[in-house]
């Protein structure tokens, strides 16, 4: 089987080495992992190192996937960039994908708090380009109710209360956090501060100015939902914060610096 790579910005992926079962892109979050905090346009554009019936073949087959989830009905963008080293250096088709941008509101919101729909469609593109069948298993999680469908069902008194409503939720593979979240959100409930604030201290933002450091006076944008204290540590009246509980603390993710003042 001919080699892939998929590219995103430094982060590189070989699946070369892919067997005929296809067996480890049943685990989507091979491509999960990395893609939200590598956006970096405003609009859906693939990059290959030339315009040929090759690559327009990898494009035509990962491209539908993602114009399929992708907001607004963007239609996806073929560029050929060969002054590019990430996708000129491999010897393996590579594809760069742009697929948003952190400081965009709606990038924010349609993607960076749903990494799962982006990575299932990378998988499922890539499926497509070796003709292989994705895995049961992924076909069945594309069907996973959003987070406000479960608070629906939350607020109906479908999951119980209190501590038993905690333990189906996260047997369920729902984050309770981010459910009751969206329970108060619609409930109009006011969120409550944490009491203290620490590594991993989860708050929930609304139209919040995030800055690129601790010590930049113009905000890059701004944010809301829930977010977590990356590492807790207060720097010039500012936190680091990361938009998933399994990121905190992991280096390179880090979506960027809040004032305490707007926790």
């Amino acid at each position: 089987m001919s080699g892939f790579y998929y590219a995103c910005c430094e982060a590189f992926y070989s699946v070369s080495t892919i067997s005929e079962s296809f067996e480890y892109i049943s685990g989507y979050a091979f491509f999960r992992l990395r893609i939200l905090n590598v956006f970096a346009s405003v609009h859906l554009l693939f990059m290959f190192y030339e315009d040929s019936a090759p690559y327009r073949e990898l494009f035509n087959a990962v491209a539908p996937c993602l114009e399929a989830i992708y907001p607004g009905n963007e239609k996806a963008h073929f560029s050929a960039r060969t002054d590019l080293y990430e996708i000129k250096a491999p010897s393996a088709k590579t594809i760069y994908c742009e697929l948003g941008f952190h400081t965009n509101q709606t990038d924010v919101d349609d993607f960076i708090h749903s990494p799962e729909k982006v990575g299932k469609a990378l998988a499922e593109g890539i499926c497509n380009y070796f003709g292989v069948k994705i895995e049961a298993e992924l076909e069945e999680e594309t069907t996973k109710k959003s987070i406000s469908e479960i608070a629906d069902e939350v607020i109906a008194g479908k999951w119980g209360n209190g501590t038993d409503r905690k333990t189906k939720l996260e047997a369920s593979g729902h984050n309770y956090d981010e459910v009751q979240a969206e329970v108060n959100k619609k409930l109009g409930v006011a969120p409550s501060k944490p009491a203290t604030l620490g590594r991993g201290s989860a708050i929930e933002l609304k139209n919040c100015p995030l800055y690129a450091s601790s010590t930049t006076s113009k905000s890059s944008g701004k944010v809301t939902g829930t977010y977590y204290l990356w590492d807790g540590k207060l720097m010039n009246g500012r936190y680091r914060i990361t938009n998933a509980k399994n990121r905190v603390g992991v280096a390179g993710q880090v979506t960027g610096w809040i004032n305490k003042a707007d926790i």
